[in-house]
């Protein structure tokens, strides 16, 4: 990701529904259910159970964490992009990246996390960590299907105080199996134009161990 963005622009913008409905061509049906996996996902991973909540204008909250049901869709002004596969024609200008799913976020205050990822006693977490549960759907060009890749946070992702954060994610794809995607995330760089550049260097491998 090599974006530069207006710097008010949200990183995850709140059209969730839009890359359910017109990226991942998801029924109405079809993108509750998959809501409902990733409700699913952050009980079991992090011991959150947003699922007996009810949403105020669309945002679940337990304690210090956040969950909008909407969902959100990366911009696409971020330029996520995709340069090379194994055994595949990519070309020079690279494929695009659609982003998009579900995304829990840490208040100011931080938060224990428990289940499979926290265990039994809870590890916490710092305010302004993140984990989400989504797809990447790589667009390969006209005519072609897209790669539709599922992935879902190892570990949250946590704030430094360099402002690189580093971030895990297990992956799942019908033709390669499942694998792990791996990247960092740097500090925004403001151009003092009023915009912002954004860089994100992202490493997917088939299989994950």
């Amino acid at each position: 990701m090599n974006g530069v963005v207006d710097a008010d622009a949200p990183g995850l913008a709140p059209e969730g529904d839009v890359f359910q409905r017109e990226i991942m061509q998801r029924s109405t049906e079809e993108a509750e259910a998959e809501y409902r996996r990733a409700e699913q996902f952050f009980l079991e991973r992090y011991g959150v159970d947003f699922s007996a909540v009810e949403a105020v204008d669309g945002i679940k909250t337990v304690d210090d964490l956040s969950l909008d049901t909407r969902g959100f869709m990366l911009a696409p002004e971020r330029n996520y992009r995709v340069y090379t596969i194994a055994g595949m024609d990519v070309p020079v200008e690279g494929w695009e990246v659609r982003d998009g799913g579900w995304a829990v976020m840490v208040g100011d205050g931080g938060a224990t996390l428990h289940g499979e990822w926290g265990g039994s006693e809870g590890t916490e977490v710092p305010g302004g960590s993140m984990f989400g549960f989504g797809d990447y759907n790589i667009d390969t060009g006209a005519g072609n299907e897209p790669i539709l890749i599922h992935y879902q946070s190892s570990a949250p992702i946590v704030p430094t105080e360099t402002g690189v954060q580093a971030f895990s994610c297990e992956l799942m794809y019908e033709e390669w199996g499942i694998g792990l995607a791996n990247g960092v995330i740097l500090p925004p760089e403001d151009l003092r134009d009023g915009t912002v550049h954004h860089t994100v260097r992202n490493v997917l491998a088939f299989p994950g161990s």
